[in-house]
């Protein structure tokens, strides 16, 4: 009798804290997968800052300023396009963090419709109707 207590209590515990866990999991993952962007991110950045003093490094006279400013435009525009295209990934890795734990803490909303299809084919088939 005791050991079936301790037994359920332990299952019941456990249940309890599985959305606890898979959070958590949840949590540990994405903040792995920013971290990784962040760095990869902080990389192509500083390449590009890094192309960008070679570059005035080289100017020697007024012709080469001039061409130097001249590439700046499109040094300006790549550096937009990437900063974009990296906010754009964080927002959709928050808005894939922000759905999967609205599906950890209502995952009734998917079960009930699966329990509703259950229901109405069960009731199908054994002549049934819903009343």
């Amino acid at each position: 009798m005791t050991s079936q207590f301790f037994k359920d209590f332990g299952d019941k515990t456990q249940e309890s804290l599985a959305p606890l866990v898979k959070f958590n999991e949840l949590l540990s993952a994405s903040m792995q997968d920013m971290f990784k962007a962040q760095m990869a991110a902080t990389k192509r950045y500083s390449e590009m800052t890094m192309e960008q003093v070679k570059a005035a490094t080289e100017i020697r006279d007024v012709e080469s300023l001039q061409s130097f400013f001249q590439k700046q435009l499109g040094a300006y525009e790549a550096f937009n396009e990437q900063f974009m295209a990296d906010l754009k990934a964080m927002s959709d890795a928050g808005i894939k963090f922000k759905s999967d734990v609205e599906s950890i803490i209502n995952p009734v909303q998917g079960g009930d419709e699966q329990d509703e299809k259950s229901t109405t084919k069960a009731k199908a088939k054994t002549g049934k109707t819903a009343s």
